[in-house]
């Protein structure tokens, strides 16, 4: 049954159209992805990946204090 539907007239043209649907929803996660970020002061980060949640944490304001050696 799936091979006969692969091998119907004008089935290219009906996975181009679903591939152009594919890349528009993708666009607009990317769009939506942004449009959040900016709305919530996460602009210009990068996406984390696993090697980023492994790395130590910033040096932070705490790590700034003179010790009393």
């Amino acid at each position: 049954m799936l091979l006969e539907r692969e091998k119907r007239p004008g089935r290219l043209e009906e996975m181009k159209a679903q591939d152009m649907m594919l890349e528009q929803v993708l666009d607009l996660h990317e769009s939506l992805a942004a449009l959040a970020a900016m709305m919530f002061g996460d602009a210009g980060r990068e996406p984390q990946t696993a090697d980023a949640r492994e790395a130590p944490a910033p040096a932070g304001p705490a790590d700034k204090i003179p010790s009393a050696a």
